[in-house]
C-alpha cells in the first residue's frame, strides 16, 4: 500500500508487511501469497521465536498468529509483542476449536479469533482495512508527538 502525503510529512517509514504466523508453511505461504494479489505486503514466519523477533524488529501493523506453534504458544508471543511495548492488531487463528476457545480466556484483546482454513476473498479485505486502521492511528501518533515538541 502506498504511503500517503501525511505519512511522508511525518516522516514514517513505508508499511512493514502483515506478518503471517504459522508453523504450517503451506498455509502460511498461500496466505502471503493471496494477500500479495490484493496488493498487501506479506511476510512468513513458522515458529514463535523468529516470529516474536521479527514483531519486534518491524512493529507489522498486522499479525495473523496461529495458536498452536510448536515452540511458543501464539498467545505467549502476542503476550510477550505487547508488554514489549508494541500494539499490532492481532488476529489469531486456529483450526482447532478447542483451542480457539482457550484463547479467548487469555485476557489478550485480540481483534479477532478466526478459525482455519481462511479463505482469501474473506481474509484480503478484512486485513487490509485492518492494515489502513493502524496506519492511520500511527500517523495520529506521529502528529501528536511532533505537535508536542
Amino acid at each position: 500500500m502506498p504511503r500517503s502525503t501525511e505519512e511522508r510529512r511525518l516522516g514514517l517509514r513505508p508499511a512493514d508487511p502483515v506478518l503471517i504466523v504459522d508453523d504450517d508453511r503451506g498455509c502460511a505461504d498461500l496466505l502471503a501469497r493471496g494477500l500479495r494479489r490484493w496488493q498487501i505486503a506479506a511476510a512468513c514466519r513458522y515458529d514463535g521465536a523468529t516470529a516474536l523477533e521479527a514483531i519486534c524488529a518491524t512493529d507489522p501493523p498486522v499479525v495473523l498468529l496461529d495458536i498452536g506453534l510448536p515452540d511458543i504458544p501464539g498467545t505467549e508471543v502476542a503476550a510477550e509483542a505487547l508488554a514489549r511495548g508494541l500494539n499490532p492488531c492481532l488476529i489469531l487463528m486456529s483450526g482447532y476449536d478447542e483451542r480457539i476457545l482457550g484463547a479467548c480466556d487469555t485476557g489478550i484483546a485480540f481483534f479477532r479469533v478466526l478459525h482455519k482454513p481462511l479463505p482469501i476473498r474473506f481474509l484480503a479485505p478484512f486485513v487490509g482495512e485492518c492494515v489502513s486502521r493502524v496506519r492511520a492511528a500511527r500517523v495520529r501518533a506521529a502528529a501528536a508527538r511532533r505537535s508536542a515538541v
